[in-house]
């Protein structure tokens, strides 16, 4: 749950990515772990507490 709210943390910052304005690798590897959890119709507690930072939510819906 660290890892999450970490992520969460780090994408309230004004940056549209985690490294500026342009993709990295980090934010493939990001997105490929959090729309696992974020965009999948699946009720599970990780799932849930994922969607819970409207923050992740936008950060995934930009990348998709």
């Amino acid at each position: 749950m660290f890892c999450l709210f970490y992520l969460a943390i780090n994408t309230q910052r004004q940056q549209s990515h985690f490294y500026g304005t342009q993709l990295s690798s980090f934010d493939a590897t990001a997105y490929a772990i959090l729309c696992q959890f974020i965009s999948v119709n699946c009720e599970h507690d990780f799932n849930r507490k994922a969607r819970s930072y409207p923050n992740l939510m936008r950060y995934c819906q930009r990348i998709e």
